[in-house]
């Protein structure tokens, strides 16, 4: 009897090989990571996919953009749900505020 956690396990020894294909992409579609994994990866059946992709995601090493879109990094720009700005459009805001004297 297999372990529940096998296709996880073949696809986390399998990930070197994963991350050298997708090199240089920022966002994964995933029917084409699916697809991949599919073919390069025997250990993983097309019905366990969903604990795959869950425990993937658990673990972080991919994180969901939006429905159907992965990335290997985070966003940097959102944080426990929590709008973050980045630098550039602070230091504008700041450079207005001096420029009118207010605040």
């Amino acid at each position: 009897m297999s372990s529940p956690l096998a296709p996880l396990e073949s696809m986390l020894r399998s990930w070197p090989l994963l991350r050298s294909h997708f090199r240089g992409r920022d966002y994964l579609p995933e029917p084409e990571l699916r697809a991949f994994v599919a073919a390069a990866v025997p250990g993983v059946p097309t019905a366990a996919w969903p604990v795959v992709l869950q425990g993937l995601v658990r673990s972080q090493l991919l994180h969901e953009t939006v429905p159907g879109v992965l990335a290997f990094e985070a966003d940097p720009y959102v944080s426990a749900g929590k709008p973050v700005l980045a630098p550039a459009w602070i230091a504008l805001w700041q450079h207005l505020q001096a420029r009118l004297g207010c605040c």
